[in-house]
């Protein structure tokens, strides 16, 4: 997939959560594009009202795709049992049974003529450290439905409520990986270096404009 501005973008973006203040976040960053919909309301209620509209759903999951709990037992409550085993034999097709952080795979969901984008934010249920796996989630969740031409997708605020990460940072994250996606598409740039990376790519850390300035350890051996 080239970013020549030839491939298309995703014309409906549902994201969902049950917390309004989480809602309210979002709303600040997303309330002007027109391509998505922030919906207050849990994953069960929105998949009965509009499960002719989307395309792909979106699980914010664990490495291992154990659906036992939080949004993976929802969807497994919809959708049936069969979607976990689905899931888990992907994983060890693609990953030896551990899908890496951050990656989206793309599986059948049985019954329906529909995808999970299985997106693990956690390797196991726990609190999110670094809340950038917020922007990896967000970024490979949009670039693996635009490679498999899913369109119309679900997702969660990655991080907020088994991440424990705050909705301000949620919302800040999973927008930068939006506009980062967005631009890639628009633009034809080739990344070359660590000055397009600093620059174009969201980065953000003092250790890192340090290394660009020369005053990395690394520099000075």
């Amino acid at each position: 997939m080239k970013g020549n501005g030839k491939v298309k973008f995703l014309d409906k973006i549902y994201i969902i959560d049950i917390d309004e203040k989480m809602i309210d976040s979002l709303m600040k960053y997303f309330q002007w594009e027109t391509n998505v919909e922030l919906c207050c309301c849990d994953i069960e209620s929105f998949l009965k009202d509009h499960i002719e509209k989307i395309d792909g759903v979106t699980s914010a999951a664990n490495s291992f795709g154990i659906m036992d709990g939080g949004l993976d037992k929802a969807l497994v409550d919809f959708f049936g049992e069969q979607l976990q085993s689905n899931v888990q034999r992907v994983i060890q097709k693609e990953f030896l049974g551990e899908q890496p952080v951050g990656t989206c795979l793309t599986i059948d969901i049985p019954g329906y003529n529909k995808k999970i984008l299985h997106t693990p934010t956690m390797r196991i249920p726990q609190p999110i450290l670094d809340p950038q796996i917020i922007y990896t989630a967000t970024r490979s969740t949009l670039v693996e439905a635009i490679k498999n031409q899913i369109f119309t997708i679900t997702l969660p605020a990655f991080g907020h409520l088994t991440g424990n990460v705050k909705s301000e940072i949620v919302a800040q994250y999973m927008r930068m990986a939006y506009d980062d996606v967005k631009k890639t598409l628009q633009e034809n740039s080739s990344i070359n270096t660590w000055e397009f990376v600093y620059e174009n790519k969201n980065i953000d850390g003092v250790l890192f404009k340090s290394y660009l300035l020369g005053n990395s350890p690394h520099n000075k051996q």
